[in-house]
Order: structure tokens, then C-alpha cells, then sequence
């Protein structure tokens, strides 16, 4: 397994509002609950390590094989638990 430099959240979240980062459709939808994302939080609040993320590099030819979806953003229970389909490959 290779090891990359640690990315900060700053640049993650940057990464996620530009697409840089999208979700491949075979990953599950969002089911965290509210205490869970807290506790992810205060681990995070004070500077516990967290597991690692999974990247997988798309070639742009490529990415037309695939299906994407964007981080989801506005979550509600009811009117807004999907995440968004992303159409262009960036």
C-alpha cells in the first residue's frame, strides 16, 4: 500500500466544492447519524487520527464508463437525503 502526504480538511473541502473529488455510484448512500458525525468532529476538534480515504484516479478518456456522484451537501431526512448525479467529468 502507498503512503501520500496527509491532506488537510481545508483542502479536501476545497477539492469537493471544485469536483475535484466525486463519488463513484458504487458507493452507498449517506447513513451516518447525527451523533456519529459529532463524534467524527470532536475526534477531529482534537487532532485524533482518522482512517484513511480511498482515491481512485479516473482517467478523463475514461470517466464516460462510469457513473459519479457529487458529496452530498444539503442533507434533510425527508426532502433532500440523495446525493446528486454529477454529468460532466471534470
Amino acid at each position: 500500500m502507498s503512503y501520500q502526504t496527509a491532506l488537510t480538511i481545508e483542502n479536501v473541502i476545497k477539492n469537493i466544492d471544485t469536483k475535484k473529488y466525486l463519488l463513484p455510484s458504487i458507493q452507498r448512500e449517506f447513513v451516518w447519524s447525527t451523533e456519529q458525525i459529532e463524534k467524527l468532529f470532536d475526534s477531529l476538534m482534537r487532532d485524533y487520527p482518522i482512517n484513511a480515504f480511498l482515491f481512485w484516479n479516473v482517467p478523463k478518456e475514461k470517466a464516460s464508463e462510469f457513473k459519479f456522484y457529487e458529496f452530498l451537501r444539503d442533507y434533510h431526512q425527508k426532502d433532500n437525503k440523495h446525493n446528486p448525479k454529477e454529468l460532466y467529468f471534470l
